[in-house]
Parts: structure tokens; sequence; C-alpha cells
């Protein structure tokens, strides 16, 4: 398979900030898929099994 070209100038600061800032938000998605796989916290397991 070919590769689609790009212009994307890694050495550009502008792109350091964004990869940075996609990179920390990609970290919160999965810290928050974690507690939901895990139903939401305790708190929220335990009222779930008291009713």
């Amino acid at each position: 398979m070919d590769r689609l070209p790009t212009r994307v100038n890694k050495a550009d600061p502008d792109y350091s900030t964004r990869r940075e800032h996609n990179l920390a938000l990609i970290e919160l998605l999965r810290e928050r898929l974690d507690l939901v796989h895990k139903g939401g916290g305790e708190k929220y397991v335990e009222r779930h099994r008291s009713r």
C-alpha cells in the first residue's frame, strides 16, 4: 500500500505543542475508560450491588 503524502513539519513548535496536548487527552481518555470498565468506581459498584 502506498503512503499518503504529508506536509506535517515535526520540527515546528506548534506541532510539538499540539502533540503534547493530544497525548494528555489520550491519557485522560484511557483513565476514564479504565474507570468505566471498573463499573464507575467502588462507590457506584456498591450502590448497584445493594439494589
